[in-house]
């Protein structure tokens, strides 16, 4: 498969992933479940094979999963790029509730198409309402999620420059945005 525009394409977005998800994740490892070829049907791609895992030092866990498709793109140079069509950055307790977790799935049937944002009990909110809603958002990036991780809630990064890791990532991730 190596040397395949397609195969290519995938490698690069898994890659970016795992760079990102690496600056708190000792070992993280992205699978590629989905494929390395076009299909009508979103591609899945997830972080340890889409189990919370253990964020050292705290006592968080995150879940991370991407549906992708593979499209064609006007370049000679990378002939295939991968467009992102829903995801969920899952923040939780390690042995408790979810705090939160940023979600855009557009095809999910009889569900909201935009990205939104889920507050839930782990996250110590007393109104019911917060743990129905779908807190509107824009797009956040998996990068977005990361630097919130480490200076907010004070999750410690694995990396000393998790700073210009996640800035190339981010840039990646730009390049090839659709929306």
């Amino acid at each position: 498969m190596a040397g395949k525009p397609e195969y290519e394409a995938v490698q690069r977005f898994r890659e970016s992933l795992q760079r990102t998800l690496s600056c708190i994740v000792r070992g993280a490892y992205v699978d590629v479940k989905g494929g390395y070829y076009p299909s009508p049907t979103p591609l899945p791609l997830t972080l340890m094979d889409g189990l919370p895992v253990g964020l050292g030092g705290t006592d968080f866990s995150i879940a991370v999963s991407y549906h992708y498709r593979l499209i064609e793109a006007p370049s000679a140079t990378r002939p295939w790029r991968v467009t992102t069509v829903a995801y969920h950055y899952t923040l939780q307790e390690t042995e408790g509730p979810e705090i939160l977790s940023y979600q855009w799935h557009p095809n999910v049937p009889n569900s909201v198409s935009f990205p939104h944002l889920h507050m839930s009990h782990g996250a110590g909110l007393g109104r019911e309402e917060f743990h129905r809603a779908h807190l509107p958002t824009g797009r956040v990036t998996l990068e977005a999620f990361v630097r919130l991780l480490i200076t907010d809630f004070g999750v410690p990064p694995e990396k000393e420059d998790w700073e210009e890791e996640l800035a190339k990532s981010l840039a990646e991730f730009e390049e090839d945005r659709s929306w």
